[in-house]
C-alpha cells in the first residue's frame, strides 16, 4: 500500500505509476533468488507466508525483515507526506 501511495504522489499519470509499482514488485522478487539475503529481504515474508500460517517456520527468524519492511514504509509515507504538501492543487 505504502507504494501504491508513494507512487501516486509521485507521478501525474495512471501510466506511470502503474509502471513505477510494477517495477518495485519485479525488482523485490527478482531479489528473492539471492538465498543469503533470505532473512533480511522483506519480499521473502510474501514468499514464507503459508509456512507462517501453517506454524511451520517463525516469525521471529524474520524480525530483520520485518524490521526493514517498516522503515521502508514509514520512509516512503514520509516522502509521499513531504511531496503531497509541496504539490499545487
Amino acid at each position: 500500500m505504502t507504494v501504491v501511495v508513494t507512487r501516486s504522489t509521485v507521478s501525474a499519470s495512471g501510466m506511470k505509476g502503474l509502471l513505477i509499482t510494477g517495477g518495485f514488485y519485479v525488482l523485490g522478487m527478482f531479489s528473492t533468488v539471492f538465498t543469503g539475503f533470505k532473512k533480511i529481504n522483506p519480499f521473502s515474508l510474501i514468499n514464507q507466508n503459508m509456512q507462517f500460517l501453517q506454524g511451520k517456520q517463525s516469525l521471529g527468524e524474520y524480525g530483520v525483515a520485518l524490521a526493514i519492511t517498516v522503515i521502508l514504509m514509514l520512509i516512503g509515507l514520509a516522502i509521499s507526506l513531504i511531496l503531497f504538501n509541496r504539490k499545487r492543487v
